[in-house]
């Protein structure tokens, strides 16, 4: 089964042995090898202003409108206190320019898979060096098309 993380209604990024696909459309989409690719995690402290997740831990209240002390601003009488939860931050970047992050409402869960991505791109090979050592891939052979000739995207010329 392949991890997917869903970034927002549009983008997902799949994990695969090797490589991350960043998805974006059929038309917009990046390969990312795995081995220059980094998952970091970090405890976050979350004012949830919305409905908290059901899998989430309460850590703590705060008021809507608080004083530097923290205490309720009585100048406001529909004050009300807001749950604070503890989130785990996920930071997905690479050194060709992935850089996404996530909040998670499983802090545990989020710190086992950064944990989980680190000894899994650990123990991948590296990928082979090229045939030849200019790191230039192989040109067409010319069987459809002039000798040398360039393959666009999409397969045309």
């Amino acid at each position: 089964m392949t991890p997917i993380v869903t970034t927002n209604a549009l983008s997902e990024l799949l994990i695969y042995p090797g490589f991350i696909l960043y998805h974006v459309s059929n038309e917009a989409f990046a390969l990312v090898d795995i081995h220059e690719t980094t998952i970091e995690y970090r405890p976050n402290s979350f004012i949830e202003e919305e409905s908290v997740p059901a899998d989430s831990q309460l850590i703590g209240h705060t008021w809507k409108k608080a004083n530097k002390d923290g205490s309720p601003d009585r100048r406001f009488n529909n004050n009300y206190q807001i749950p604070i939860v503890a989130y785990g931050t996920i930071r997905i970047t690479s050194k060709t320019g992935l850089n996404e992050e996530y909040l998670i409402s499983k802090p545990n869960a989020s710190q086992a898979f950064a944990e989980a991505f680190a000894l899994f791109s650990e123990t991948l090979p590296k990928a082979a060096p090229p045939d030849n050592l200019s790191g230039h891939l192989p040109q067409d052979s010319g069987e459809h098309g002039a000798p040398g000739a360039e393959i666009a995207p999409g397969g045309g010329r």
